[in-house]
This record gives structure tokens, sequence and C-alpha cells, in this order.
């Protein structure tokens, strides 16, 4: 192998997995398998509904390409003893440029050019750039995250211009705009900040005086400026005035208030507070543009200004502390940021909403979007942004004449119920229309006539979009661990293949256990062929856990299941655990609605109405999910659930007045009263004769 040309020397077999290149065989197993689960035509084909894209099919071939020749003895002895020859006088191996077929010599691979879009050698940069426009490889071929690692790193920027500030005399950087620096009155000499022109003004004896809202410093004679006094204060125009803290209201005592100080003052504390949590992050370990978080916090003007660095550097530290603890970067953390960014772009809409308009529950909305940890945590996420979306425009409705407009609103209100459900469809995995429940939901909210015909159109179908997602994701999830069932080191050993039966047990209550039924009763009688006697046990256990899962006990264990579980655990037949399988799954589902709506109108009354609509979403998705044990319970408790809707919507329950008892209810009134009145009208009409007779006698 040591002769002749060798097309398995041009691929860098290393990148392809992002490892080192002394990584070790289990390690590149390892990769491969989890490389395998997002790349594998099958599993794009199930996972999202389609065909791979020509950068997945371009990576899934490099990944097989260097697996294999990972897995060949010789071809992989000949790439580390290629990769290590540098002397120009060595020339035993060679290799083809794929752009020119040019042969190419172990010096060449070192002194040409490396391309880091396809991870291949090439004569010339011009050469690898035409090949890979050819063969349809673009920098997202390999740039994916779930790699273990990024793509490879752009060049360091450009080192930060600094400048020494006269007053405080830092060393700090330096912004050709003037957004960071400030003079006085145009002049050559600039501050980094307000407060430092001013404290060097005072200093040195410039009459210069400084605005009591927003902190400019000018002279006071400046032309430019109608400075104006207000009890003490001094303001550069009457619009400040107006605004200022003490005329105002909102502050007092001399030398002013500056109303985002506040504000400031919050952001830079929670920030600390992230930078000091464990492990540690320090202010240089962060990206360049947030290592001065400190100062373009206290130089920001507005609150959403303020509002945007925090979240911004939050992220970052909660990136960078996920890597330092060897996650490779948070798996959220695009939607995450994504998510902050469409509420910071909502607030800031006409008339703008500011953060303490807000309820107190959203007034953190980023530090609580960036907290979420669960890497399954993208409902969550959307949960949250739906919620303060429609806080953010709630307020804004009321700012802007609350119910009056009639249509308009209505209108607005229609757009924004379309806005959000498309949005919901668009998350990954995606889900398509045609798998709705309700694949009109947009016609029926333009037809509709009321506000809250229309919420309860889009929380119905809102909550559908998630079951789906939801689903699919367990979906997911189960053929993974068959995958994993059916590797060899799995297959053929029965604690391995025990443990995975036992993740796929807890998924015992999706529709995709059903669906794989036959491929798990494979797996159970695989375990059983291993190893006969264990596998009494193991089925006893695996039993224990799911009722441990469904938080069952015996006091709120039905006496069904009690029963199916002592038989299933005297005699554990197939078809006897099966059966308890099945009544432990459905009263579990049965017992979480149950503590659903005990939970819910236990504190019905003191609900705000956010809270009501996660109440509200929360039932939904329970029960608009196709999920038959959720269906079943739905149907048992039919009538309390939808009453406690029709409460939380501030509807009259539809059980109060039963229409068909109110058809039957209605002529037997009638009748009934025409039948008193006839009777007592024959009753007057007896007496009054009586009387004619003792009258006449």
């Amino acid at each position: 192998m040591t002769q002749g040309i060798n097309g398995h020397l041009r691929l860098h077999i290393y990148k392809v997995f992002r490892l080192p290149n002394n990584a070790s065989k289990a390690d590149v197993k390892k990769r491969y398998n989890k490389l395998s689960l997002r790349f594998h035509p099958d599993k794009i084909s199930q996972g999202k509904g389609r065909a791979p894209t020509r950068d997945e099919k371009n990576a899934w071939d490099d990944i097989a390409k260097a697996f294999a020749i990972f897995n060949d003895v010789e071809q992989k002895r000949d790439w580390d003893q290629y990769d290590n020859i540098m002397d120009a006088g060595r020339t035993v191996f060679q290799c083809l440029c794929d752009n020119c077929m040019r042969v190419v010599r172990c010096i060449d691979r070192h002194t040409g050019f490396e391309s880091n879009i396809s991870l291949r050698w090439f004569c010339t940069q011009a050469g690898a750039q035409q090949w890979e426009a050819l063969n349809g490889y673009t920098t997202e071929t390999h740039g994916y995250a779930e790699a273990g690692g990024a793509p490879p790193p752009p060049p360091p920027p450009p080192p930060l211009v600094t400048r020494n500030c006269p007053q405080c005399g830092y060393d700090k950087p330096f912004q050709e705009n003037g957004k960071w620096w400030v003079n006085l009155n145009n002049g050559d000499e600039l501050f980094c900040s307000h407060d430092c022109l001013y404290t060097y003004c005072r200093s040195h004896g410039i009459n210069a005086k400084k605005c009591a809202y927003c902190g400019i410093v000018k002279t006071w004679r400046n032309s430019a400026l109608a400075w104006v006094r207000e009890k003490g204060e001094i303001y550069c125009g009457d619009e400040h005035k107006r605004k200022g803290p003490i005329s105002s209201g909102l502050g007092g005592g001399s030398g002013g208030t500056d109303p985002y100080q506040a504000d400031r003052d919050a952001a830079i504390a929670d920030i600390d507070n992230a930078l000091n949590q464990n492990p540690t992050i320090n202010t240089n370990e962060l990206e360049t543009t947030n290592q001065n978080w400190r100062h373009d916090i206290q130089n920001a003007n507005d609150l959403p200004t303020i509002t945007a660095i925090k979240n911004r550097v939050l992220a970052d530290i909660q990136n960078k502390r996920h890597t330092k603890q060897g996650g490779g970067g948070d798996p959220l953390l695009g939607l995450k940021n994504t998510a902050i960014a469409e509420i910071d772009g909502e607030m800031l809409k006409d008339p703008e909403i500011q953060l303490s308009e807000l309820e107190a529950a959203n007034q953190n909305y980023g530090a609580d979007i960036l907290a979420v940890n669960n890497p399954n945590g993208e409902n969550q996420i959307n949960q949250i942004k739906d919620r303060v979306l429609a806080d953010i425009r709630t307020k804004r409705q009321t700012k802007t004449g609350g119910g009056g407009g009639g249509n308009k609103n209505l209108d607005t209100l229609r757009q924004e119920a379309i806005n959000q459900i498309r949005t919901e469809l668009s998350q990954q995995p995606a889900i398509d229309e045609s798998q709705l429940a309700n694949q009109n939901w947009e016609a029926e909210i333009n037809r509709a006539s009321s506000e809250n015909a229309i919420n309860e159109i889009r929380d119905q179908t809102l909550a559908n979009i998630r079951s789906k997602r939801a689903a699919l994701a367990e979906k997911n999830r189960l053929n993974d661990l068959l995958i994993q069932a059916r590797q060899e080191e799995n297959w053929n050993n029965y604690q391995n293949l025990a443990n995975i039966l036992s993740q796929i047990k807890e998924l015992r209550s999706s529709n995709g256990y059903e669906e794989k039924e036959s491929e798990i009763q494979a797996i159970e009688n695989r375990l059983r062929e291993l190893n006969p006697d264990e596998y009494k046990q193991t089925q006893i256990k695996l039993l224990d856990q799911q009722i441990e899962n469904n938080n069952l006990t015996d006091s709120n264990m039905d006496e069904e299941t009690k029963a199916a579980v002592a038989e299933a655990k005297a005699d554990p037949t197939p078809e006897k655990m099966a059966y308890a399988e099945e009544k432990v799954a459905q009263n579990g589902v049965n017992n979480s609605l149950t503590n659903l709506l005990t939970q819910i109108r236990a504190k019905i009354k003191n609900l705000s109405p956010q809270e009501k609509q996660e109440a509200i979403t929360k039932i939904l998705e329970f029960i608009i999910s196709e999920n038959k044990y959720q269906k079943q319970a739905y149907q048992k408790e039919k009538p309390q659930v939808d009453a406690l809707l029709a409460e939380l919507r501030g509807q009259k329950s539809q059980d109060s007045t039963n229409p068909g008892l109110t058809k039957v209810l209605v002529p037997i009134l009638i009748i009934g009263f025409l039948g008193i009145v006839i009777t007592g009208v024959l009753i007057w009409r007896k007496k009054r004769q009586q009387k004619k007779l003792r009258r006449h006698n």
C-alpha cells in the first residue's frame, strides 16, 4: 500500500469527525454513531420527512468514507504515516488532486492547499473552489455543531483600538463614530463617558452643566442647547424637564436621578452573578464584542439597549460554561437567541413597551429563556416566548385604546394568531399543515367574530402542533434505541440489551411504542434467549419501574390495575405482562389529568390572565393529543375538563344547560303552567256557581 496513487489519502479523516489526530478507535466509533443519527439518509427521511440536502448527502458520504478508512488496517496505517512525513526528500506516498487529477506527493499535501470546506487537499485554492462548487460543497457541509465541535474558526478580529480617558486614566476601547466617547462643545479632548467629562470639568474650573435627565454635559452658554431649571435641577431642554425625575414625581434629591440607572445596575448584577457561578467564567473568555459589556451597559441610554446587551452577554456566558462542562456548546442557543430577539423586536414596535410595564413574571424573560437547560426544551422556550409576546401585545392594545376600534383590533388579533401558528409550524422538526387535526384553522380564524373565538382556535391549533412535535420526538427516540439494540455489542450482551429495553419502556405510554411493538417483542425474546432465569427478574423490575415512572402507589392505583400487576408478577407470561403494562399506562395518564384539573381548580380564583392562559395551554396540550391513553383519560373526565376550560376562558359552562334536556323541559313547563291556569279557572267558576246556588236557595 505504500506505492502507487492512493485515493484514501485525500480526505482529512480526523477533521471529518472533529477529533484530534491521536483519537482512539473507540472515540471514532462513538462519534460515528452520533453522526449517523444526524446525517444518515434514513434518519433524515424518518425524522424530518424529506430527502437529504446536497450538503447533508456530502457530509454523510465523507463520514462513511472516513469511517471505512479507520476500519481498514492498511489504509489507516497509510494515512497516519503519510500525515507524519514532513521530509521533502520522502516521496513514497502519492495521491491525486481531486480537481486536476495531478499526482500530489506527501510534501505537496503539507505545502499545498487544505480546504476547510471539503476537508481535502488540493494543488491550489482556485482548484479547491472549482471542485467544491461543482460537487455541491458549502460552508454548511461540515459546519455541524452535532459533530462535537464548531467549523474551522474564522480569522481573529482586528485588535481593539483603545484610547486613554483624561479623567479616569484607563485605556478603553475607542469607537470611531463617537458612540462610546464624548467631548465638550465639539472639542478635541475625548472622554469615555459623560460622568468622566463632568468630573473633569468641575475639577478644572470649567463652567459645565449636566442634564439631570439624559446626563449630557455642555457649557452653560452652549447655544445649541436651551438649558432650563426646575426645582433645583438643570435640564438641557423643556422635553427633558418634563421627563425629569423631579417634575415627573419619579425621584428626588440633589443632583437628579438617571431614569435607567437602576436598570443598568440590575443588568450588571445579573451578569456578575452569571460569571461567578461554577465553573466561573472570566470576562476575557467571552467573545471580543462582549468583553466590554460593563462599559456598554453604563453608556446605554434606553432600556431596550440595556436589555439587549445583557441578554447577549448572558447567552455568551452560558455557552462558554456549557463548553467548559464538556457539552460542546448549547444546542438550543440559536433558538434561545431567536426567541429573545423576537421579544426584543416586539417591545420596540410603536407604541414602545417598557420592560417595567410587563407582568412581573415576564420581566426577566431573557434570563428565563437562557436558563432552559433541557436538551429537548424547545417547547419550554416557545411557551415562555409566547407568554411574553402575548403580554406585550396586551399592554400595547391597552395603550392604543383597549377595545376601541372594533374590527381593526380583531384584524390585528387575527393576524397575530396566524403569525404565531405559522412560527410554531416552522420550528424544527417542522410540522406540515396536512398533519393537523384542523387544516382549515386559518380560514376559521379569519371568520371568527370575537377575541375569544380567535384565541380558542389559536390555542387548539398550537396545542395540536406541539403534541405532534412531541410525538415525533418520542418516535425518533424510540427508533434510535431500536437501532442501538441491534448493534452487535448490545444484541449479544444481556446487560446492555436490558438497559436499552429499560429506556424503551420509559416510552411505554407513547403512540410510537405500539407501532414498534413487534420489534420490542423481538428484544424481549432475545433477552429470554440470552438468560431465561434472569429475564423473569428483569420483567418484574421493568414493571416496577413503569409503576414508579407513572407515580402510582397503592393509594392512587385502581383495583383493576392492582389485580393485573399482581397476576403478572405471580406468573410473568408475555400476555399477562402486556396487560399489566397497559393498565399501568392508562392508570398513570388518568391520574395525571385528574391532578392537573385539581391543581388548577384549587387556585383558579387567584390566577392572573397570563396564568389562566398557561392553564388553558396545559389542558389543551393534554386533551388534543393523539395519544390513545390521553384520549381515554379525556373522555372519562370530559364534562369536568370542558367546564373548567369554559371557566378559564370566562365563558358559561356548556354543561350548565343541557340542550337536550331544555327541549324536553320547555313544553313540560308550558303545559304545566297552562294546566295550573285552567285548574284555577275551573275552581274559581265552581266556587262562583256554588255561591249563586246558596243565594238562590
